[in-house]
């Protein structure tokens, strides 16, 4: 598996919607 900055970015964004969900 390669590490793309598209990849990163989607991974930021789902742990930004688990916050918001648990906050």
């Amino acid at each position: 598996m390669q590490n793309y900055p598209g990849n990163v970015r989607f991974v930021v964004l789902c742990l930004k919607t688990s916050v918001k969900q648990i906050d």
